[in-house]
């Protein structure tokens, strides 16, 4: 089912992927976080909160 109501709108399957980036940590430990997309007429929505551990990489190279 697409949902599709109001000007603006971005059409969405029920239970659509959300994809993210995450990065640039200066310092090691836990993060929580989550998602949440809006379109062009204000509507949201929000992805499940989750956390991770970050770990030091080495430089590349």
């Amino acid at each position: 089912m697409l949902l599709n109501r109001l000007r603006g709108q971005v059409g969405r399957a029920l239970g659509a992927l959300l994809i993210a980036r995450l990065g640039g940590f200066p310092v090691t430990g836990s993060v929580t976080w989550h998602i949440t997309a809006a379109d062009a007429a204000g509507s949201t929505g929000t992805g499940p909160t989750s956390s991770l551990v970050i770990t030091r990489c080495p430089p590349p190279g």
